[in-house]
């Protein structure tokens, strides 16, 4: 009797997936990410800063971008490291960092970066507001005077 079961529920597992991969097969590629995106999220779009008023270089923000990915990029979040490199930016330093982040993308629902396929682009603040709490993010407006 448990053999029949476990016949069944695998028979149904197998059916699922193969009546998943017909209708994906039928539909873009465009589709298949719309039907993703809504159930995750619609992102941040990236629209690049001004970057008046910076005292970092090109190279700096470079290195600071790749440093908040890195920190936030797999499960769990060096909310240090964050507080770390981005303490004193002023409004300029910020925009600089944020245009050399771009978008990248990003997966709500485990919170870590994506693949074209599943994931959202989100720019540098998306990234920031989906990794950190509201009071992690407050925290991060005082330590850069309120350019966050």
């Amino acid at each position: 009797m448990k053999s029949i079961f476990q016949f069944l529920k695998n028979f149904l597992i197998v059916l699922f997936l193969i009546v998943l991969i017909i209708l994906f097969s039928t539909l873009s590629m465009e589709k298949v990410k719309a039907f993703f995106n809504g159930f995750l999220g619609n992102g941040v779009d990236y629209q690049p800063l001004q970057d008046t008023g910076a005292v970092i270089s090109d190279y700096q923000a470079r290195v600071i971008a790749e440093g908040l990915y890195s920190a936030m990029y797999k499960v769990g979040t060096d909310e240090d490291r964050i507080y770390s490199l981005l303490s004193g930016v002023n409004q300029g330093d910020f925009a600089k960092i944020y245009n050399a982040f771009g978008s990248r993308y990003y997966l709500e629902y485990t919170g870590t970066w994506a693949d074209s396929v599943l994931g959202v682009k989100i720019d540098l603040i998306g990234w920031l507001e989906n990794e950190l709490t509201e009071s992690e993010l407050k925290h991060l407006s005082n330590i850069t005077k309120g350019v966050f």
